[in-house]
């Protein structure tokens, strides 16, 4: 759970240099890394994904109350509404 983008980089490189060297071609090292803003875009998304999820939520709950209408004989009172 604990895996960094540049962890997942530095297993490919791995991988890829134990093929080349089982396949008996030439290694080469020449990897291009992840620019620093990848890094960022995929750390913000996998650090704020929840609340933009909870926040989709939210608004579609607000979108379906949107049409509802308030009775005109509700009582507005503590005996009904304790929490005001």
């Amino acid at each position: 759970p604990n895996v960094g983008l540049k962890q997942v980089e530095d297993i490919i490189g791995q991988v890829q240099e134990e093929q080349q060297i089982a396949s008996g071609e030439e290694v080469s090292l020449d990897m291009n890394t992840t620019p620093l803003f990848v890094f960022d875009s995929v750390e913000a998304s996998v650090k704020y994904s929840q609340y933009v999820e909870k926040q989709y939520k939210d608004m579609e709950s607000w979108r379906k109350a949107q049409g509802l209408r308030i009775p005109p004989d509700v009582q507005y009172t503590r005996e009904y509404l304790p929490t005001f």
